[in-house]
């Protein structure tokens, strides 16, 4: 155990780990019945008592390796579905073959075979995750597309509700004996498991409460044994009649791999189903990552990718040495565990414990069983992966997103899952040349100090912001963003933020004008960058949206209750990141009116001269709105702002305007056209309510002839201006280039 782990301990809080634990614990054991009975089904149901050993025990190696190591403290491990249902189509193929192999008998070899091949898969997975921890390959499963693996996920689920079929009512679910299944003596066995599902299903969706599946398992259990009861069906009738997970051989469920079983499995068989076994690997590996990617956003935690392959790897090579299934941490149980007040390893524990008395003292406890309320829950997960992929996700996801799902579990419901895994292959390679292998997805990447908004502002206010020049991060990103792209611009967020700077990182502005698009998996790791951002204090600013981006986001609830501002254009949203800096940091400003403090910047506070100055002036006040001057035309003064804002616009060849620059109060306007003797580059108005002082060309003239020395000084500042909005432009366009 860790020291944080210790720490937390406390008598306060081992009640919630222990309660939290036990009812993971009792929860991981239904399930690893459940899975059990999915892949002991049919000719292979004499072997349900050993296969239900091999899952407990897959759950307590894997568990406890959790336990000890996993990044998130309350972790819980068991058998999966997606996993259990490839050894599920594993198991039966290798029974099959088996069965034509062996003239007569063969009981005994084809379970040694099917029990070899379960540890063969816990092995295979074992050494992948572990080799995909190690070498930090981790984050390469994010490059598959979100589509493809909701399309091995909505098969995935489509197996589970037929495994679940054929462990209530005894027969396998086909085409041939489709009406047979409404015979009254079949759908009496599986029909009440169907409706607990259904109901469990429309419950979990309006119902968020962390005791909502044991209050409704229990409730279910009581229920049915009542109903034998009113019946006047003993225990030991429903057991002959197939209604019990029963009789069980008393004591312990274990059943290592020994020296004999090893002897009678069918070697050639195996090797036959090497493929098959293999195809455990990538489906666990990627089911793995998406639940600790969706432990991520439902905790607000942070978890580290290669060390959950690396715990799980280790699980199952200790679960292959005894013949246990495969395993891995289970996003809604460690959920269920942090919702309950767990935060420490010590619910592992708890949960392994559970399973470890179940498996070597609670043989004929579970014989008891209903086979209709264990159906019901497995029935109801692939409800679940049924509900999220072929009903929600049509609301959510792109038309050629959710026609790309359909397809490949379509082809898994026809032709089997490793047929549905090899077209999720291929399609995600032709995605990945065709549509994702494009360039860095960030353009450009820039600090306050080489890249401020066109808001020219009072010479303390541009100063402060200088200083500040590191506190505000611009990415402008380019492209089509995926998982992966979005990803690696997470880790430059992240890198960012630990990143020692005179300043602290206050601001993010990602500019999306240049993005062509954006797929579901992006906008995950969107949101899960506003939780980095929430967490840091930082501020996370979006701006150029597109119409398709901003309803992606909106749709997964990345922009939910305008906690990141949105802004037509990346000036803009720098503008923003620039007001609420001046706002934070107001008492390092001057205390100067805008226009006192131009003045006394430009004749370097002598009063005299600049009551000379003035007089050459005339005071005129421009409504919001306004128009000061229009592009083309004479320019026949130029302009010192007092107060108020006054925006430079041009119009682009599509019509719409382009904001060149703003200017606020303590700075100057106009002064091109008058020096360059040109028109009128742009157009000038007004966005506030405006205070302006006009100096005129005749104005101008008369300084020169009245008062020489005066001219020059004016004619020395706007210079001087001039050459630090030059200077300024030059530092932008060298950050661009880098």
């Amino acid at each position: 155990m860790d020291e944080s782990t210790q720490r937390e301990w406390k008598p306060r809080s081992a009640v919630s780990e222990v309660f939290a634990g036990l009812v993971s614990g009792a929860l991981c054991v239904t399930l690893a019945i459940s899975m059990a009975a999915l892949v002991f089904s049919g000719d292979l149901a004499s072997g349900l008592p050993a296969g239900i050993g091999m899952a407990l025990l897959g759950t307590i190696a894997v568990g406890l390796a959790g336990a000890i190591g996993a990044s998130f403290p309350s972790t819980v491990s068991a058998p999966q579905s997606s996993s259990s249902a490839v050894v599920a189509a594993v198991a039966a193929a290798v029974a099959a073959a088996v069965s034509g192999a062996v003239a007569s008998g063969g009981v005994e070899r084809r379970l040694a075979t099917v029990a070899v091949a379960v540890s063969l898969a816990s092995l295979a997975v074992g050494l992948s995750l572990y080799a995909l921890g190690k070498f930090r390959l981790g984050s390469l499963v994010r490059y598959i597309p979100y589509p493809v693996v909701g399309g091995f996920l909505t098969g995935t689920g489509w197996l589970i509700a037929k495994g679940a079929l054929s462990v209530m009512s005894g027969h396998a679910l086909t085409v041939a004996n489709l009406a047979g299944y409404f015979s009254p003596g079949v759908a009496v066995r599986w029909v009440p498991g169907f409706v607990l599902a259904v109901v469990l299903v429309l419950l979990q969706r309006r119902v968020k409460h962390y005791l909502l599946v044991p209050v409704v398992l229990s409730t279910s259990l009581v229920l049915y044994y009542l109903a034998l009861k009113l019946t006047g069906v003993s225990l030991a009738r429903a057991s002959s009649l197939g209604l019990l997970l029963g009789p069980f051989p008393s004591g312990s469920l274990f059943r290592p791999l020994t020296p004999e079983v090893l002897r009678a499995a069918d070697w050639p068989v195996l090797g036959h189903q090497l493929v098959s076994i293999a195809t455990v690997v990538p489906v666990t590996a990627i089911s793995l990552l998406l639940n600790a990617t969706g432990l991520e956003l439902a905790t607000r935690t942070d978890v580290d990718l290669d060390r959950e392959l690396r715990v799980a790897g280790r699980g199952n090579l200790l679960s292959a040495l005894g013949g246990g299934f495969p395993a891995f941490q289970a996003l809604g149980f460690s959920v269920l565990s942090h919702k309950a007040g767990a935060r420490t390893r010590w619910v592992g524990v708890v949960c392994a414990g559970v399973c470890g008395l179940t498996l070597f003292c609670g043989a004929s406890l579970l014989g008891a069983l209903p086979k209709v309320v264990l159906g019901g829950l497995l029935l109801n997960l692939g409800l679940g992966f049924l509900v999220e992929w072929v009903f929600d996700a049509y609301r959510r996801l792109r038309r050629l997103d959710y026609a790309l799902i359909l397809a490949i579990a379509l082809v898994i419901a026809l032709r089997g899952l490793i047929e549905g895994v090899g077209l999720g292959i291929l399609v995600a390679a032709t995605l990945f040349v065709v549509s994702y292998s494009r360039t860095e997805c960030v353009k450009h990447a820039l600090f306050l100090s080489s890249h401020g908004s066109n808001v020219e502002r009072a010479e303390s206010q541009q100063r402060l912001l200088h200083e500040l020049g590191d506190s505000v991060f611009t990415l402008r990103l380019q492209g089509f963003l995926f998982f992966g792209s979005a990803s690696a611009l997470l880790g430059r967020v992240r890198e960012q933020l630990r990143a020692a700077r005179a300043q602290p990182l206050r601001f993010v502005v990602i500019d999306f004008e240049h993005v062509s698009g954006v797929d579901s998996s992006a906008v995950m790791t969107f949101v899960k960058m506003r939780q980095v951002a929430e967490a840091a204090g930082l501020g996370l600013v979006f701006a150029g949206l597109a119409t398709e981006v901003r309803r992606a986001m909106e749709l997964e609830g990345c922009l939910e209750g305008e906690a990141i501002p949105c802004f037509p254009d990346l000036d803009r949203g720098v503008e923003h990141c620039e007001e609420r800096l001046l706002a934070r940091e107001a008492s390092r400003l001057s205390h100067l009116p805008a226009f006192g403090e131009l003045m006394g910047r430009l004749f370097e506070g002598d009063a005299a001269r600049v009551d000379r100055f003035v007089a050459y002036l005339e005071r005129l006040p421009v409504a919001a709105g306004d128009t000061l001057f229009r592009e083309g035309e004479r320019a026949d003064g130029l302009y010192l702002i007092e107060s108020g804002r006054l925006s430079s616009l041009v119009r682009r060849a599509d019509g719409s305007t382009l904001r060149l620059r703003t200017m606020c109060g303590g700075t100057l306007v106009g002064e091109m056209g008058v020096y360059g003797n040109a028109p009128r580059s742009a157009t000038i108005s007004a966005e506030q309510d405006c205070v302006l002082h006009r100096l005129s060309r005749e104005s101008l003239e008369r300084l020169h002839a009245d008062d020489p020395d005066l001219a020059l000084v004016f004619h020395r500042f706007a210079v001087r201006l001039l050459s630090e909005r030059l200077a300024e432009k030059t530092r932008e366009v060298q950050a661009l280039f880098r």
